[in-house]
């Protein structure tokens, strides 16, 4: 006969209990009590690691939109590093096209010179011209007088024909 027997007798038949049948169920009681201490000891220490856990759980639904984000970042970062690469070869091209322009100003700066001889050359004739503009002016009425004079004489001018 097992405990559980006893149990069921205790239960069943209450005159047929022994006093063997009573200590064994005290027995099964008491190791009860010592398993639901032992339960609640570890249910008291579990708390805080289901309270870790829920930490952790929070800290996971908050991660998703970071790692988004994150996501978001990188792809970001991989269109600027295209734009870059774009820039470089820009730039590139217009450090070129400013050594050419050096090269160009070098002659520009060459020809300058000359129009600034030239013209400081020519500057220096015009008081030179402006007086055989004076000195000829009055002239013109008098060359044409002279052209129509000479026309007249023998052999001058023909005459078109009327």
């Amino acid at each position: 006969m097992g405990i559980k027997d006893d149990v069921a007798d205790l239960i069943t038949a209450p005159g047929r209990v022994t006093v063997r049948g009573i200590a064994e169920v005290r027995d099964v009681e008491r190791q009860m009590r010592q398993t639901l201490h032992k339960l609640g000891s570890y249910l008291d220490a579990f708390g805080p690691v289901v309270d870790r856990a829920q930490q952790v759980g929070e800290l996971i639904d908050r991660l998703g939109p970071v790692l988004d984000d994150l996501h978001q970042l990188t792809a970001d970062a991989r269109r600027i590093a295209i734009a870059a690469e774009g820039i470089a070869v820009s730039a590139a091209g217009i450090d070129a096209s400013a050594k050419g322009i050096d090269s160009n100003s070098k002659g520009i700066d060459e020809s300058a010179a000359l129009i600034a001889r030239d013209a400081a050359t020519i500057a220096g004739a015009l008081p030179t011209v402006e007086r055989l503009t004076d000195i000829v002016t009055p002239l013109d009425n008098t060359v044409e007088r002279l052209g129509r004079f000479v026309d007249r004489l023998p052999g001058g001018r023909k005459q078109a024909p009327a």
